[in-house]
């Protein structure tokens, strides 16, 4: 019985090792230069793709804002941003805040 314990732990060691692999070319890469919004497009629905509705999605203090303030009504003009590049396996990392 302790035979079979053993083949077992060593063959789950064997396939955790095999699955885990660490590449070495693995680096961070910055998506956001802190200045400006290049590399990212804006899509708003109703809006053509790129296009920046009411300068919704801004840079202030190094830091992409969400803002609304230059909207009269929102008539459904859902926003998002989109990175340029597209990526397979990745770990993100950001810092978020909601304000008032």
């Amino acid at each position: 019985m302790k035979l079979f314990n053993y083949l077992g732990l060593v063959l789950l060691l064997v396939w955790v090792s095999c699955t885990s692999k660490k590449t070495e070319d693995s680096e961070w890469i910055t998506l956001f230069n802190g200045v400006d919004l290049k590399g990212w497009t804006p899509k708003f629905y109703h809006h053509e793709t790129g296009e920046n509705y009411a300068d919704t999605f801004r840079v202030q203090d190094s830091s992409i804002v969400v803002a609304y303030e230059d909207y009269d009504t929102f008539d459904e003009r859902y926003g998002h941003l989109f990175y340029d590049q597209p990526f397979e396996s990745f770990h993100l990392k950001f810092r978020y805040r909601f304000t008032e």
